[in-house]
């Protein structure tokens, strides 16, 4: 049906849309209802999409917005790479505000509330577009508004903190996207095309005295996402930003707006510059040796945190080395297990950021020392934060296990696989050391604080989104190879 192909844009029109009509109502139940009716719209589509694509003899299509082709119009590209992308991190997206209402009511003033999840749809938006969008350019406008909304999902819960924490966001984001414009311009100039696969024919025709100029802008874009996506050592925004945000904003920082720019990176690598580009540069060893840095490292940071946000947070920055660890390996079993993890940490740090946040609340306190016990008193959110934590270091049967499974496998064949296998064994003994004294904490009634709140704790939507996360993080962990399937499938499409 000719109707399918509108999908993509209909995802992105949609969730501005219901942004726009927010301000009209006083009431913030109302926002919250669009919100969450606007994020299941997009989860149904992707579903449909992917049904779409998976009966469809073409891998891809593109839809044209205007009445012209590229290069002269935009055009916005689906495939199985994109539907299952969409469709998880707008899963993510839905389940951090439900999963977080809670904390959001608490955290936010009631003034600001609906224009939080004002802000919510236009960073969806942002995302989708990310995801979907065949335009260099195009991409550099929504990762614009992308980062204005990010900083202010940070900034809205007014503290000094926030405040602090915001504007160094906000440096170190303009920064990357300064580079990522500089980067695309040098492209611009040397190719004369803006649409990825018309770059990417100019590429291929491109005589070798114009190396040194596309080596340069493809560093530039690497340098500029990776700032974006806080991968070490251009991560050193991401602890204050997400410690000082609501739980749900951490969640969808870590979970999702991270992963629309390595999204964009790897169809920039892929379709932009091709394998046998990257490879004749080779930048791969590279991105390879900074993600080994990456993950351990983090973990280094995470394990001397006294703050449980932070500690959680420098975890990320150990998690985002992983992934680019798949993508600097180059493979397509490497791309896939990347893509895989992006799905793994995001429903399980959104897991891990909404159980800690509700902890957190009853304790009155960030301080991991504060935490004895706290989940006699909440054990939905006790139990997922130690759900989240074995998946985050690889115990079997759960999905992070299998994240590690398929790295070991797809680093086989490289010539730095005894380096990749010791770096994975070393990133995944340190997280073991900083969540499992964590989670053994909070079953501890030893020296419990006996004045803890005790009228906080998952309940309603909240309490069934922390289930749903859990259920789904074991579920992946039994129930991986279709989807991998899927992946290794999408990453075929992506060129």
């Amino acid at each position: 049906m000719e109707a399918f192909i509108h999908i993509p844009f209909l995802s992105i029109l949609i969730t501005i849309l219901a942004g726009l009509i927010i301000p009209l109502f006083k009431c913030t139940r109302i926002a919250k209802k669009i919100t969450m009716v606007s994020f299941f719209i997009v989860i149904l589509f992707s579903l449909l999409l992917i049904f779409y694509l998976n009966g469809s003899n073409q891998g891809y299509f593109t839809y044209q917005l205007g009445h012209y082709t590229a290069p002269w119009a935009n055009e916005l590209r689906a495939s199985f790479f994109e539907a299952i992308l969409s469709l998880v991190l707008s899963f993510i997206m839905l389940l951090s505000v439900a999963g977080g209402s809670k904390s959001i009511s608490l955290d936010i003033k009631e003034d600001k509330e609906k224009y939080y999840y004002l802000i919510l749809n236009l960073l969806l938006a942002s995302i989708l577009a990310l995801i979907y969008t065949n335009d260099i350019f195009t991409a550099y406008v929504f990762i614009e508004i992308n980062a204005v909304a990010a900083c202010a999902i940070v900034v809205i819960n007014d503290t000094k903190d926030s405040i602090k924490a915001t504007i160094k966001y906000f440096v170190m984001s303009v920064l990357g996207s300064g580079i990522y414009l500089f980067a695309i311009s040098t492209l611009y100039s040397i190719t004369g095309h803006l649409a990825m696969s018309n770059i990417h024919n100019a590429i291929v025709n491109m005589p070798e005295s114009y190396y040194i100029p596309l080596a340069t802008s493809l560093v530039l874009i690497i340098v500029g996402l990776a700032v974006k996506s806080a991968l070490f050592p251009f991560h050193t925004w991401l602890p204050d930003a997400h410690g000082s945000a609501t739980s749900s904003a951490s969640a969808i920082l870590s979970s999702v707006v991270l992963k629309g720019y390595i999204i964009l990176l790897i169809k920039i690598l892929y379709r932009v510059y091709g394998y046998d580009i990257l490879i004749e540069l080779n930048i791969l060893p590279i991105i390879l040796i900074l993600g080994i840095l990456g993950m351990i490292l983090g973990s280094v940071f995470a394990l001397v945190q006294k703050d449980l946000k932070k500690m959680v947070a420098y975890s990320s920055v150990a998690q985002i080395g992983y992934i680019y660890l798949g993508i600097g390996l180059g493979t397509e079993y490497g791309v896939a297990a990347a893509l895989f993890h992006i799905i793994v940490h995001g429903l399980t740090k959104s897991l891990l950021f909404i159980s800690g946040g509700n902890l957190l609340e009853i304790t009155g306190s960030k301080k991991i020392e504060d935490l004895n016990g706290v989940a006699h008193i909440d054990p939905i959110s006790g139990i997922g934060f130690v759900v989240g934590g074995l998946s985050m270091i690889g115990v079997p049967l759960f999905s992070g296990f299998i994240s590690k499974i398929l790295f070991i496998n797809s680093a086989l064949d490289s010539s730095l696989a005894i380096v990749v296998i010791i770096g994975l064994a070393i990133s995944t003994l340190l997280n073991a050391m900083y969540y499992i004294p964590v989670s053994l904490r909070l079953f501890d009634k030893r020296n419990m604080n006996k004045n803890l709140e005790r009228s906080f704790k998952a309940e309603g939507m909240g309490k069934y989104s922390l289930i749903i996360l859990i259920f789904t993080n074991i579920l992946l962990g039994f129930l991986s190879k279709p989807l991998v399937s899927a992946l290794i499938e999408g990453f075929k499409s992506i060129g």
